[in-house]
């Protein structure tokens, strides 16, 4: 599983690549990760770890005992049982 920093680079990585496709970007939408102050950074952890956590859920919800994943059974990333653990363990806790 990615960290919480993880996540929000990704976030940030993906807000400077729409920014790229603005016709009048500010300047403010380029600021890369490492020069983002402690609350900007803290808004995209929390959105990439909300993104992480509906996807999770999502994955679990696709599972119906079928093998959704790979013919080996496996996400490219993490184990078929990896997602599902997480998934209900993200259940528990409401989200």
């Amino acid at each position: 599983m990615k960290t919480r920093d993880e996540l929000g680079k990704q976030v940030r990585d993906i807000w400077i690549e729409w920014a790229r496709e603005q016709l009048n970007p500010k300047p403010s939408w380029f600021v890369p990760w490492e020069s983002l102050s402690e609350p900007d950074k803290e808004v995209d952890r929390r959105i990439g770890e909300r993104l992480f956590k509906a996807g999770m859920l999502e994955a679990a919800e696709l599972d119906d005992g079928e093998d959704n994943f790979s013919s080996a059974g496996k996400s490219p990333y993490v184990s078929r049982e990896t997602i599902l653990a997480a998934a209900n363990n993200l259940k528990k806790e409401g989200m």
